[in-house]
């Protein structure tokens, strides 16, 4: 559901990779699900950028912003 682009989907995953739910914690790939959330206008997901943000280096968020980018556009392409 993240994949087709269910806002409320995608927060979820991110808290899964988050805490290692089922798939490895990846703070990039957590961060980067509550980025793509968060511009639907899911609330609740900027709490989760907000909470992980403390976590992560620079490099770590620089590159989960690079992630969320590459994924939008991605969707963006396939309309």
């Amino acid at each position: 559901m993240a994949e087709q682009g269910y806002a409320a989907a995608q927060y979820v995953l991110g808290w899964m990779y988050f805490t290692g739910q089922g798939v490895p914690i990846d703070y990039s790939v957590a961060y980067m699900w509550f980025i793509i959330s968060s511009t639907k206008g899911y609330t609740p997901a900027n709490e989760g950028k907000d909470y992980i943000l403390k976590r992560m280096t620079q490099e770590r968020i620089a590159e989960a912003h690079k992630m969320s980018r590459e994924w939008l556009e991605q969707r963006e392409k396939r309309g």
